[in-house]
């Protein structure tokens, strides 16, 4: 048996951006101190482990844009974030994110729209949110007081 450990998180996200990149950093410190880290190895094992019942993991990867649009927000931007694994589920549906790179889009809503057969995928501009490092979760969790 191959002992394999890796790390999942969330974390509350602010405004302030060097907070959340400084958070986000110290978080992998952490977790790659104590051991974690995923490799093409790791998913191969992931793909072929199973749960405490048995049953094979369902393991999916989603890849970033190879194409996204250009735009005053990324253009020249080392902190625009194109990545579509910072979605938000919500009472029947799944709000995405799209950069403008139409197979890559495509995929991601199909896989979603696999992964939530009874919700809703919709898929937005995010390009002014990403360019500040964020994506759709981390605008969305936070409400404004009544």
């Amino acid at each position: 048996m191959t002992l394999l450990t890796i790390a999942t998180t969330q974390m509350p996200c602010t405004w302030d951006l060097q907070h959340n990149l400084d958070q986000a950093e110290q978080l992998v410190r952490e977790a790659a101190a104590k051991g974690a880290k995923v490799t093409r190895a790791h998913l191969e094992i992931l793909k072929n482990a199973t749960d405490a019942d048995g049953r094979k993991l369902q393991v999916h990867t989603v890849s970033s844009p190879l194409n996204p649009r250009p735009s005053k927000f990324s253009k020249n931007n080392p902190d625009f974030a194109a990545g579509y694994i910072n979605y938000f589920v919500i009472n029947g549906a799944v709000i995405a994110p799209e950069f403008g790179d139409r197979a890559a889009d495509a995929r991601v809503f199909s896989l979603l729209s696999e992964l939530y057969p009874d919700r809703e995928v919709v898929q937005l501009n995010i390009d002014a949110i990403s360019a500040g490092g964020g994506g759709i979760h981390c605008v969305t969790r936070h409400q404004p007081m009544a």
